[in-house]
């Protein structure tokens, strides 16, 4: 042992089979009863996850008695036996796995960590009281332990350690364990649980760090956006422009203020919003444009301000993904437009452990009336002025981003590192890696999310996943080609940028603790497998749907469900159902589609807190 680790010592050898096994149990316990349901690589038919739990606890029990056995004198054979052998064992290591699987299966999850925990206490124990010449001896009891864990550890590398999720919230969490727990129990001591001392100081310090004079905790990145579109005055009839390349939430709040989205194609390079087609659907009943920040880069807002300044628009930022990245005048994103909107959503690079989001502007009156509406529009307690929204922002929550927020700069600069990793490592192999801006620092990765074009992307992904690599699509249908939109009357083929990329982008996995050996591995799999993938044909993008799009989509007003904040979509009151019928299937026969329908009927509003979305 001392040869091959290092180690010199009884002490040294026990707290390092004792901090390998804390590390291990700790990623089983992390592990979802999905996970744990999952099939073992490697090992045998049928075993799953949660096997190696009986699996480990009944080595580490046989480990532990023939411990005990060398400890009271009795000598380990020189060759020809093993564990079972050695602890009298007749049954065949099969035989023994079988059964104690169905007493593991038999039993409570809690009762099996235990079971575990107690094993390894019991291996502990013997394996102190042998001698140190015997315990740090290759071919002695220290090498029972060496070959019985590097077993154990073979069969968790290949489903735990070695799997590369899309992001690693606990490898982060590690890193600040002790200070959010702290942080949480302050909290949980004072019993101030909404909009108390954490909410009033992360508004500061989140101002301070966007470089606006205010910043609005709420309670999701939607309700951000929500609030934001009604406190710039976006009203019924309205119309706001912004992508259909983005998570669907950008649009959700746009309906939500019954006003009616305009879409808009991307930038091919970019995948950003492009000015030139922004300027091409202002109209008079243009009263906001949404920038999309996406996947950590910012959009070109000197343009976009150009365009909205001269004709009352509000400049909305969506910068749900972007925390921290600089727009193209040098300030942060959050402080180009009128307002800024964030999401906290666990996986952003400033995420809460929940649903968080912030408001930034320079605006005091538009600030006060943002802080209202959080709270039912209330200014002083129980005095509501206004109708608002339920969309405040939690202590507990904010006392953790203010702990995050102080490393985010840290965070942010090992992503760009990694960004310029993979575009290296992934050169030349066909796959269209991100542009990363002659400022670097206006691309924060939120995600590395590269373009595999020739239909190979679905293939590319299955093989990753396949080898424990963890990719997602975003987004895999545009906001257009949803069945939820179908009523705004855009078809296939209105936004052909926006379509090429929806059937080509793959995020790959992006998180600041993201080791280089993982990155290797990644970017080695994803050029073996492009190097040898064949072409797939080329298909439409759809939406699941129930029925096909059909002439009766077009020309439909949509109305919110007062209970669960869903749209339906009907046809206008106003008219006959034959004269409806009719005058869809006549504006169907246009690419563009009409602005003349609201979309949403403003008698319901659907409550802000009743969106639910992973992004936002």
């Amino acid at each position: 042992m001392t040869a091959t680790t290092g180690v010199t010592s009884q002490q040294e050898a026990l707290a390092l089979f004792d901090s390998e096994y804390a590390q291990a149990i700790a990623r089983l316990r992390g592990l979802s009863r999905e996970d744990l349901g999952r099939p073992v690589f490697g090992e045998g038919a049928g075993w799953r996850i949660r096997d190696l739990i009986a699996h480990w606890a009944m080595w580490q029990r046989l480990a532990a008695n023939a411990a005990e056995k060398i400890a009271a004198g009795t000598p380990w054979p020189a060759e020809g036996s093993n564990l079972r052998q050695f602890n009298g064992v007749a049954a065949s290591l099969d035989e023994l796995n079988a059964e104690r699987q169905r007493e593991f299966d038999a039993r409570p999850l809690d009762e099996c960590f235990a079971e575990l925990e107690s094993a390894h206490r019991a291996l502990m124990a013997g394996l102190a009281k042998l001698p140190e010449r015997d315990l740090l001896a290759p071919d002695g009891p220290e090498g029972i332990r060496k070959r019985q864990h590097d077993q154990d550890d073979r069969a968790m590398t290949t489903v735990v350690t070695q799997e590369i999720p899309l992001v690693d919230l606990k490898a982060q969490y590690a890193t600040i364990r002790d200070e959010v727990r702290a942080a949480i129990d302050e909290v949980l001591e004072s019993m101030q649980l909404t909009i108390g001392p954490n909410v009033r100081a992360f508004d500061q310090e989140f101002a301070s760090y966007i470089g606006t004079k205010h910043s609005i905790g709420v309670g999701s990145g939607t309700d951000a956006l929500q609030l934001a579109i009604r406190a710039c005055g976006v009203s019924p009839g309205d119309e706001v422009i912004t992508v259909s390349h983005t998570f669907f939430a950008t649009v959700e709040a746009i309906l939500y203020a019954s006003a009616r989205p305009i879409l808009v194609d991307v930038d091919e390079r970019s995948m950003l919003m492009d000015p030139a087609a922004v300027a091409n659907a202002i109209t008079a009943r243009t009263k906001a444009i949404i920038p999309v920040h996406l996947y950590g880069r910012t959009v070109d807002l000197k343009p976009l301000r150009q365009i909205a300044q001269d004709r009352n628009i509000a400049v909305i930022e969506d910068a749900a993904q972007a925390h921290g990245a600089l727009l193209d005048d040098g300030t942060k994103a959050g402080a180009g437009g009128r307002v800024g909107c964030f999401s906290f959503y666990c996986s952003k690079n400033l995420g809460a452990y929940g649903e968080a989001g912030s408001i930034t502007t320079n605006d005091d009156r538009l600030a006060d009336e943002l802080r209202a509406l959080r709270e039912h529009g209330q200014s002083t307690r129980y005095y509501h002025p206004v109708v608002g929204y339920n969309a405040r922002l939690d202590e507990i929550q904010a006392a953790i981003l203010r702990i995050k927020l102080r490393r985010l700069e840290r965070w942010n600069d090992r992503r760009r590192a990694l960004a310029r990793m993979y575009n290296e490592r992934l050169a030349g192999s066909g796959i269209v890696t991100p542009e990363i801006p002659a400022d670097a620092r206006r691309h924060v990765f939120y995600t590395y999310t590269v373009r595999v074009p020739g239909g190979r992307r679905d293939a590319l992904r299955k093989y990753l996943g396949d080898r424990g690599i963890g990719t997602q699509i975003h987004y895999p249908v545009p906001i257009h080609l949803q069945q939820s939109a179908e009523f705004l009357g855009y078809r296939q083929g209105d936004f052909p940028v926006t379509e090429r990329v929806a059937e080509e982008v793959l995020s790959l996995p992006m998180f600041a603790e993201l080791t280089d050996e993982q990155l290797e591995r990644v970017a080695g799999e994803t050029t073996t497998r492009r190097s040898r993938s064949p072409r797939a044909s080329a298909r439409p993008i759809r939406a699941r749907s129930s029925s096909s799009a059909t002439p009766e989509r077009c020309g439909v007003t949509a109305r919110p469900a007062r209970a669960s904040g869903d749209f339906s979509c009907a046809p206008s009151a106003a008219r006959s159902a034959t004269a409806s019928a009719s005058a869809s299937a006549s504006s169907c026969s246009t690419r563009t589609p009409s602005r003349s329908a609201t979309p949403c009927s403003s008698a319901t509003r659907p409550t802000s807190r009743g969106a639910t979305t992973d992004a936002a």
